[in-house]
């Protein structure tokens, strides 16, 4: 695994099985400073025009630093992750002047620094509890559903025809609440290849002294989309290690490897405090391309320095809440977040807790904005489902406002509760039952010209579509990236006539 993380980067983060817990009198917290990401020392990420631009580039970088190397490239963006060796009196300044001085001389679209990124629970001290018996009911009955009110929404749609990218530490596609549910064609830009199960190495990739720290964070967040969205489908994108670090190059890559496979919605439960021209530039093209991207405010309690890609112009950040409305004391706030959502575990023993599945088939609770960002996300693909007259073709830049505008214009009303950061909580609270009424209920996935029948035309439809569909097809029911007859199996059982 090439190493994403710099010398001396430190997580705070523990995990403690729920028994010890009881006998210590633990509670779920996350709380902490604003701390700035750092720099990967000798990386940088450079987007060209041509290669003749990037042949001058990395000359220009090897006449500086003494060596250039390319580590790492996504073809189809003409963006390349460079090593070089900088010498020990170069100080990040000096480093950065340099490289971002790159597109003035010509010789890059744009060119940084590879910056740090992390789970928003693994920079704070947010603790997973795991063991619970009761895991599949206490699930079902957890306040956060009956908060923001998933049976009525469940009523009228349950995301179905949607596909939500989770990038994240992977996913354990075999836990009992997600087997079947996991779409193929996940991707893991860690280790640069498909292995996106969310295991532990036993090495401690940040040397914090805590091994794995993170493993199961993806999990966890990939629960809490299927339960508020139960029939959406789940692409794992690895970006992040088992100690929850991953750096802006794994992450751009992560981004584009979604858009590229199809996906309708992207949960970012992770951040950086450096606004990254890789992860801008993905998060924009997912926009364009009519994606939700949905990301964590962050679990520090600040409103500087803000997290990206949450306060990104193109992504819809999210705070957490309490049950009773009241902000997270651990969430950032901001000006530039779009929505807030349930997060908070007041009590591990009480109903009061957000739960989730963990791998191994596991059960537990945690907190934190990553998992507020799992439940708008989920949110996102209840709507889509709804408007499948909302396609990319027609409405490609507008689709994500018009989704969102959904969740934002029914959001229950925050300011009054939180005086305090009024206007930085976004819209108000999720509430997905009212989401759900204001739009249409869903029809069947295959009724593919949206005239509420299923019938000669929609196969017609499917024929059209047969075949390699990697970037998707409406018809790709099962987001296997082929239509094929797995799906003509779907829509004959839906058959109206």
């Amino acid at each position: 695994m090439r190493q994403s993380t710099s010398q001396g980067v430190q997580e705070h983060v523990g995990r403690i099985p729920v028994v010890a817990s009881v006998l210590l009198g633990l509670s779920i917290a996350a709380h902490g400073g604003g701390d700035i990401d750092p720099a990967v020392r000798g990386e940088a990420i450079i987007r060209v025009a041509d290669v003749g631009q990037l042949d001058a580039a990395l000359a220009a970088i090897e006449g500086r630093f003494g060596s250039s190397q390319i580590l790492g490239s996504i073809e189809s963006r003409h963006i390349h992750l460079i090593g070089f060796d900088p010498a020990p009196e170069e100080t990040d300044e000096t480093i950065s002047l340099f490289i971002e001085g790159l597109p003035t001389e010509g010789l890059a679209v744009w060119a940084e620094q590879n910056y740090v990124g992390r789970a928003s629970e693994g920079r704070t001290d947010s603790l997973w509890l795991s063991g619970m018996t009761n895991g599949p009911q206490a699930f079902d009955d957890q306040y956060a559903f009956q908060r923001i009110g998933t049976p009525a929404a469940h009523a009228r749609s349950t995301g179905a025809g949607v596909l939500v990218a989770v990038l994240d530490t992977g996913v354990d596609a075999t836990h009992p609440l997600l087997a079947g549910r996991i779409a193929a064609g996940g991707w893991n830009a860690v280790d640069e290849n498909d292995d996106v199960s969310d295991g532990r190495d036993g090495v401690d990739q940040d040397g914090d002294g805590r091994i794995d720290e993170m493993a199961g964070h993806g999990t966890f967040v990939a629960g809490l989309i299927r339960g508020t969205a139960p029939d959406a489908w789940i692409l794992p994108v690895t970006v992040l290690d088992d100690d929850g670090l991953g750096d802006a190059f794994d992450v751009g890559q992560g981004f584009f490897h979604a858009i590229d496979r199809g996906a309708h919605v992207i949960n970012a439960s992770f951040g950086s405090t450096y606004e990254s021209a890789i992860v801008e530039d993905a998060v924009e093209e997912a926009e364009d391309r009519g994606i939700v991207v949905v990301a964590a405010a962050g679990n520090e309690g600040v409103e500087d320095p803000r997290q990206f890609p949450a306060c990104s112009s193109a992504a819809y950040g999210v705070a957490a809440l309490r049950p009773d409305d009241v902000r997270a004391d651990f969430t950032n706030v901001n000006d530039k977040l779009a929505l807030s959502a349930p997060g908070v575990t007041v009590n591990p023993r009480t109903d009061q807790r957000m739960v989730s599945a963990l791998p191994g088939g596991d059960w537990g609770t945690w907190e934190g904005t990553s998992f507020a960002t799992a439940m708008v996300s989920g949110a996102v693909a209840v709507v889509r489902s709804q408007r499948p007259d909302w396609v990319r073709d027609t409405l490609p830049g507008d689709l994500p406002d018009l989704l969102f505008s959904v969740l934002e214009t029914t959001a229950a009303p925050l300011d009054e509760l939180n005086p305090e950061v009024e206007g930085m909580l976004g819209a108000g609270r999720l509430d997905l039952a009212a989401a759900a009424a204001a739009a249409p209920p869903a029809t069947s996935i295959a009724d593919l010209d949206h005239d509420g029948r299923v019938n000669g035309a929609d196969f017609g439809l499917l024929l059209e579509g047969w075949g390699p569909c990697p970037g998707g097809h409406p018809a790709d029911f099962d987001f296997d990236g082929q239509v094929g007859g797995s799906d003509l199996g779907v829509l004959v059982g839906s058959w109206t006539g």
